[in-house]
């Protein structure tokens, strides 16, 4: 028959044994899984660096379409100027127009006249 401090020193080692076989087992998963992450570092590597190229051509990208939106309201402004320009010059050609026909008429009505008065002067 055991003693009570042998059939603990039983127990204690059937338990230590046991807390062995967990912490062998976590320690097995934690090298398992941290044998994955140093598998999967120049992964990560190469994210980050693609990760950086995007982030660069998207700045680039931003600001290009700021100065083509610079340049697009500069040619609005210059696309209104020259809108408002040709206004006022349609509008002079159009008087323009209306005084050369007026002087063709008057002109057509001259040669009548004068034709008139032509053939009126030769039958006297």
């Amino acid at each position: 028959m055991q003693t009570y401090e042998e059939d603990s020193t039983e127990i204690l080692q059937r338990g230590c044994l046991q807390c062995s076989v967990a912490t062998n087992a976590k320690r097995s998963n934690i090298e398992e899984k941290l044998h994955k992450l140093l598998e999967s570092s120049p992964d990560l590597e190469r994210y980050k660096t693609r990760g950086k190229a995007l982030e660069d051509k998207n700045k680039d990208l931003k600001q290009s379409i700021e100065h083509l939106q610079f340049e697009m309201e500069e040619l609005k402004a210059k696309l209104t100027q020259t809108s408002s320009k040709q206004e006022a010059t349609v509008a002079e050609l159009k008087k323009v127009e209306t005084k050369l026909n007026e002087v063709h008429r008057r002109h057509v009505n001259l040669e009548s006249h004068s034709r008139r008065n032509n053939k009126k002067n030769f039958r006297h």
